[in-house]
């Protein structure tokens, strides 16, 4: 009920103002009721948990390191040098011949069947030898050589005809801790130039040896980081839509309430005159 005292019927105004309802507070009551249980939702309730599964079953790349060696066994500075000195080939000389020792060496990861593996040169060179070396008799590993000019497949060693890449392909890799053996590759060539690695296999990634201990600490972030990281985003949005929600609902004017209150007022204030008139 409404105060009737004489002093409120002078200021019509501030009676209203006084005794006017806070929309703005019923409105923020409503946000409640649907803002909380969705942050408690989110933080505690499904989504949370399957981030958080999501990311500890994730799929995990295999990584295979490679290290590359290279031997000269005779470069044609020695020629010139030394009277007489001769290399030869199939009973022909040659200037040059060098030998690059490649290791690919499975570092971390799940098991993969199989992998096809290039070591490609930025011009044709001779292959005078090649010495394959799998971890163990459960292993295949198989080379051959590729020239561009035309497209076709060679098989080595062959020193009559150039080729631009050494294609090998290698099953299975797979991460068994200490006992991990490394594929080893011996390529001779007449050039000193060490050939560019590449690696096409699903779920494969190839990364030189001497990068892999910083590259395996900045890709292994520890798990609840990543969780907090996500739960603090997501608390961010959540709490972004909330106080978006609030200042909407604040601008916005119910007329029809408001109305309806002027209305009940004005006959509060109506029934208090007529009670004063008459008494």
């Amino acid at each position: 009920m409404l105060s009737r005292s004489a002093g409120s019927f002078l200021d019509p105004c501030g009676y209203l103002k006084d005794n006017l309802p806070d929309l703005t507070d019923e409105s923020q009551s409503r946000a409640h009721r649907w803002v909380l249980p969705l942050i408690v939702g989110v933080f505690c309730g499904g989504l949370g948990g399957s981030v958080f599964t999501w990311y500890v079953n994730r799929p995990k790349p295999t990584i295979v390191t490679y290290r590359i060696a290279t031997t000269t066994l005779s470069a044609p500075e020695a020629v010139g040098l030394i009277p007489d000195l001769k290399v030869l080939i199939a009973g022909k000389p040659i200037q040059a011949l060098y030998a690059h020792n490649i290791e690919l060496l499975p570092r971390q990861g799940p098991f993969v069947e199989q992998a096809d593996v290039a070591f490609s040169f930025s011009s044709s060179v001779r292959v005078y030898g090649i010495h394959l070396e799998s971890p163990s008799a459960l292993h295949y590993l198989e080379c051959s050589g590729f020239a561009s000019n035309p497209k076709r497949t060679i098989q080595l060693p062959d020193a009559t005809i150039e080729v631009n890449a050494v294609h090998c392909s290698m099953k299975p890799i797979f991460f068994q801790a200490a006992d991990t053996r490394s594929f080893r590759i011996t390529i001779a060539t007449d050039s000193s130039e060490i050939p560019r690695v590449q690696m096409a296999a699903k779920n494969i990634e190839l990364i030189p040896a001497d990068q892999f201990s910083s590259k395996d600490r900045a890709s292994t972030p520890s798990w609840w980081a990543f969780y907090l990281t996500g739960m603090f985003t997501l608390l961010s949005v959540a709490l972004g839509v909330w106080f978006a929600t609030l200042q909407r609902r604040n601008l916005e004017f119910n007329e029809a309430e408001y109305q309806k209150t002027m209305n009940s007022l004005l006959q509060e204030v109506y029934k208090a005159r007529s009670f004063d008139k008459h008494s």
